[in-house]
């Protein structure tokens, strides 16, 4: 039998996922701006005190994807093997990612979430600053672990290069994914992402290697 605490949890987490769908459906029906949080709450049978249990505006239900593509990606960052590298983490993660956004709901709403922020370029700047700033400290420690056990010196300095690299291409991935799931390009039109990960990557792992060789050791010191 479910415990209470579990109940609630589990009940916390129907609404929050019943907002966010709502919301965006509402939004791409109706438009972002002519939307208010009452309407959503309404919409979902809920007040508008639950809603901001929840999300603080009505914007953040367009950004909670990537808010959790970030979170996950800081998580198992967090939790990774000794020995592990954050570059093979991070890809191997980002793809497990994209095979769950298959299920035809998710990427239903995936795209609903994709037009309706393609409509808003006010809304367009703000989250990938966000998505950068929530996960630039995990990925500076990480690859900072990693050139530390390779034996460079100063690997704060290699962990900054490296984290730039990366968070550009995690940003690039993103863009190429969402307008390929805006325009619903049939199979044979498509990048494939796995193809699309590994080539945004290979500099990445080029210029650790840089790092890691003999005269990488030096680049990262100097």
């Amino acid at each position: 039998m479910e415990r209470s605490d579990e109940l609630r949890e589990r009940k916390k987490h129907e609404v929050r996922e019943a907002i966010i769908r709502v919301g965006i459906e509402l939004f791409a029906e109706r438009g972002y701006e002519k939307t208010r949080v009452a309407d959503v709450a309404a919409a979902v049978g809920i007040s508008k005190s639950t809603f901001f249990e929840h999300f603080r505006w009505k914007e953040d239900l367009l950004f909670e994807e990537s808010r959790n593509t970030a979170r996950r990606l800081a998580d198992v960052l967090a939790g990774r093997a000794d020995g592990e590298l954050t570059i093979d983490v991070l890809e191997r993660t980002l793809s497990s990612l994209r095979n769950a956004q298959t299920d035809p709901d998710i990427l239903r709403l995936s795209r609903l979430t994709y037009q309706v922020l393609a409509a808003e370029p006010r809304r367009q700047g703000y989250e990938p600053v966000e998505f950068a700033e929530r996960l630039r400290p995990s990925i500076i420690a990480a690859y900072s672990s990693d050139l530390s056990a390779a034996g460079v010196t100063r690997a704060d300095s290699g962990a900054r290069i490296l984290t730039g690299l990366t968070i550009g291409s995690l940003l690039e991935e993103m863009n190429l994914y969402r307008a390929s799931v805006v325009r619903d390009l049939v199979p044979e039109d498509r990048l494939d992402p796995a193809f699309l990960r590994a080539a945004l990557f290979a500099n990445i792992r080029k210029v650790f290697r840089k790092l890691t060789s003999g005269n990488g050791k030096g680049v990262a010191s100097e």
